[in-house]
């Protein structure tokens, strides 16, 4: 082991205030090894900060995050129980779904909140821009941005199906105001990444539903969302690719296994990707910055995935809000079915 490597260990021996597994600590020390060699023929590269990945394995107990040219998240954990689908590679197994009231499946409630007279806004150059609605809290209690969630879909017919028919479809907060029971406004707000023709328009009818953020049993629940069974994801990689001032674009890859007896096509699939500092929060945590997405094979990938064989999936151009530093949060993918 060369000098930088064993000042790098005694480093992280003397760091007594973290908690980590001596794993963990093969994890970081490989992990400088690898940057070490890629150092010798990318001379321009700058050295890596050893108090970056002091910094970072301390906010994150099971993890390491190094602000080099993306954040990486190893695989390197057990698999998944059986039925539960997705890879939470900051988490020990079983601890997102602790946050589920049943294994397997996410039970949504609807929120009440009613949703009328949907119409798009064009902005100057005459292209679909925002979308502008009647929000009325029809419940009994006040109703807040982060304590619902919004589901928004574009579906070819408005009558269609919001999860299995929609050509886009995504997360979006509540208004900002809060809403006391019986409170109505109109409200506006701007989707982010809505596919358009070549006239700028949007592909499809808005159709817009809030549902709360506690999940329920099965029992209770007015949608379930699935996860799917026989797959699980490994080598999550976060990529930063832009910023602005009101946003920031970022990449997701993963390697999708398929550990079942059939064929899995990912056309029958969708992905929950969510951000949180906290980690055991669950996607639909207050705080979480959450994102919902088709998987798509990267280049030169089949849409289907053979029992044994596997796929590199992409979540490409993805668009956050300009939260600081939350894609250095932890990140988490479950898997679920492209269906109620």
């Amino acid at each position: 082991m060369s000098e930088k490597h064993d000042d790098l260990k005694r480093l992280f021996e003397g760091a007594k205030r973290l908690e980590m597994s001596e794993a963990l600590k093969q994890r970081i020390l490989q992990l400088a090894r690898d940057h070490d060699g890629a150092m010798k023929n990318q001379k321009r590269r700058r050295a890596i900060s050893i108090r970056t990945m002091l910094a970072s394995a301390a906010g994150v107990a099971a993890s390491v995050a190094l602000a080099v040219t993306a954040w990486q998240y190893g695989a390197a954990h057990p698999r998944p129980n059986a039925g539960v689908s997705h890879a939470t590679v900051h988490l020990e197994p079983g601890s997102v779904q602790a946050a589920q009231p049943a294994p397997g499946v996410f039970g949504l409630q609807e929120a009440p909140v009613s949703v009328t007279g949907m119409k798009i806004e064009k902005n100057a150059a005459g292209m679909d821009s925002t979308i502008q609605t009647t929000v009325t809290n029809i419940g009994n209690t006040p109703l807040q941005a982060r304590s619902v969630i919004g589901v928004l879909g574009y579906t070819q017919q408005p009558g269609e199906d919001l999860l299995s028919s929609s050509d886009w479809i995504g997360f979006v907060n509540g208004p900002s105001q809060t809403l006391n029971p019986g409170d109505c406004i109109t409200w506006s707000f701007q989707p982010i990444g809505v596919p358009t023709d070549a006239k700028g328009q949007w592909v499809g009818q808005p159709k817009l539903t809030f549902f709360t953020t506690n999940l329920v049993t099965p029992s209770q629940a007015d949608k379930l969302l699935t996860l799917a069974d026989g797959v699980t994801l490994q080598d999550v990689t976060v990529v930063p690719r832009k910023r602005w001032d009101t946003g920031q674009s970022f990449e997701v890859t993963a390697t999708l296994e398929n550990d079942g007896s059939k064929p899995v096509s990912l056309s029958n699939l969708m992905s929950i990707i969510w951000f949180a500092a906290n980690p055991s929060a669950s996607w639909t945590d207050a705080n979480a910055e959450r994102f919902l997405d088709h998987l798509t094979p990267a280049a030169g990938g089949s849409n289907v995935v053979q029992p044994g064989s596997s796929v590199k999936v992409v979540f490409p151009s993805m668009i956050g809000s300009a939260k600081p530093n939350f894609l250095q949060w932890q990140v988490h993918v479950a898997v679920i079915r492209h269906t109620w």
